[in-house]
């Protein structure tokens, strides 16, 4: 008579509530869960006060299982929904922009005066200026990152 009960209480609560999808089959688990802790209260406690204090616990775990199960629900929910949070911000695209630039630009940076001096006549067309290779050295000893531009 009590093994039936037991048997039917332990495999409701033994399983995993979280694995469920459907709000209806969390109640339906809640709900055969409160009949067979009510028939198990039934048979096992004559004694009214000890009953109290069993529904008590009962009720109170049934209701943590409860919250739990809304809790999930909601943490699913919210997991479903495309999260603003993942873009990014207009200026941090901004600044990652500006920063591969800037390391574009330091790498392509002349490391000679010769290549220097070419890169000046390719992009203007002319030779350099008199006093560019001084103006070069200066840079240089002044560990300048940016040398062509």
């Amino acid at each position: 008579m009590i093994a039936p009960a037991v048997a039917t209480f332990s495999m409701i609560i033994g399983h995993d509530l979280l694995l469920e999808s459907s709000m209806l089959l969390h109640l339906s688990h809640l709900f055969a869960t409160v009949i067979a802790l009510s028939y198990l209260h039934h048979v096992l406690f004559s004694n009214t006060k000890s009953k109290a204090v069993l529904w008590g616990l009962g009720l109170g775990s049934m209701v943590m299982v409860l919250n739990l199960l809304i809790l999930s629900r909601a943490q699913s929910m919210i997991a479903s929904q495309p999260s603003s949070n993942t873009a990014q911000h207009p200026i941090e695209i901004l600044v990652q922009s500006a920063r591969i630039s800037h390391t574009t630009s330091l790498e392509q940076q002349s490391r000679s005066y010769e290549s220097a001096h070419q890169e000046y006549r390719r992009r203007y067309e002319i030779e350099p200026p008199p006093g560019f290779q001084g103006w070069y050295n200066y840079a240089v000893e002044l560990q300048s990152p940016i040398i062509d531009d």
